[in-house]
C-alpha cells in the first residue's frame, strides 16, 4: 500500500487520528516521522543532532514516540525528550533530561517509549526511572543513578493503586507512578543488564519474557513482592 525510508534504527509505530509516527537515524541525525496512515504521505518530521551509538549493534533509535491527546512524546538513547504538536511538528518543549540530572546512560542508550499518567511523562530512566510533568518538562521526581534497562514502563491493570513496571539492569520494579516510590521489585538477570522486554500482565499475573537463554517466569502480583509461579528456559 505505501512505503517509507526513516532511517536506521529499531523503534516501532505508533498510530493514533489517522496519522502514523515512528523514529529512525541517518546522517549523525534522529529523525521523527509523522506519516498519513492511510497513504504514506509525510505530514511532517524533525530532525536532529544525534550520535549513531552502533556499539555491538547496527546502532540508531530504539526507542518509540507516545500520542497523548494531541501531544507527541519523544525520547532519544542520550536524554533527549521533545514534546511536539502531534498535527504540525511544532515544537512545544524540548530539553536533554540526562544532561540536566547528570544521570547515567546504560550501555546502549536510553529506550522503550514514555508513558503516560495524568500530568505525568514516566520515562525509563535510572534505577527506577522518572517522572517528567508533561505540559513543561520539569523534573518532578527521579530515582537513583543507576543503569535502567530498555523496557518501556508499563501499568498494571486493575491494581487496588496506580502500579508502573518497568525493567532495570537487574530487576523489574514496580513504582508508583505519581511520586516514584517503589513498591516491589523482582530479581531478573540477564547477560549484559539487557532487561529490555516488556511484561505481560494478566489476571493479577505478570509474564517476563527474556533473550539471551534466560527464558521466562510467571509471577503473582496478588502477594509482595510477587511470588514466583513458575520458570522456564524454552
Amino acid at each position: 500500500a505505501w512505503k517509507a525510508k526513516v532511517g536506521l534504527g529499531f523503534s516501532g509505530i505508533v498510530v493514533a487520528n489517522g496519522r502514523a509516527y515512528t523514529a529512525g537515524h541517518n546522517g549523525g541525525k534522529d529523525t521523527i516521522f509523522c506519516f498519513d496512515a492511510e497513504t504514506g504521505k509525510e505530514v511532517w518530521k524533525h530532525s536532529y543532532d544525534s550520535e549513531l551509538g552502533n556499539k555491538y549493534f547496527d546502532g540508531g533509535t530504539t526507542g518509540t514516540p507516545t500520542v497523548d491527546n494531541e501531544k507527541v512524546y519523544w525520547l532519544s538513547r542520550w536524554g533527549d525528550l521533545f514534546c511536539f504538536d502531534a498535527t504540525s511538528g511544532k515544537i512545544v518543549w524540548e530539553k536533554n533530561v540526562q544532561k540536566e540530572t547528570g544521570i547515567r546512560i546504560p550501555d546502549w542508550g536510553f529506550a522503550g517509549a514514555p508513558y503516560v499518567h495524568k500530568n505525568l511523562l514516566v520515562l525509563n530512566i535510572g534505577e527506577a526511572g522518572m517522572g517528567v510533568d508533561k505540559m513543561n518538562g520539569r523534573i518532578v521526581w527521579k530515582s537513583a543513578d543507576k543503569n535502567a534497562g530498555y523496557s518501556t514502563p508499563l501499568p498494571i491493570p486493575d491494581s487496588p493503586e496506580p502500579l508502573v513496571v518497568l525493567g532495570n539492569y537487574d530487576h523489574y520494579v514496580a513504582i508508583n507512578p505519581e511520586t516514584g516510590k517503589e513498591a516491589w521489585r523482582v530479581r531478573w538477570v540477564t547477560e549484559y543488564g539487557v532487561n529490555a522486554a516488556d511484561p505481560i500482565f494478566h489476571d493479577r499475573k505478570m509474564f517476563t519474557p527474556t533473550g539471551y537463554k534466560k527464558g521466562a517466569a510467571l509471577f503473582d502480583l496478588q502477594q509482595n513482592p510477587p511470588k514466583e509461579i513458575w520458570r522456564n528456559k524454552s
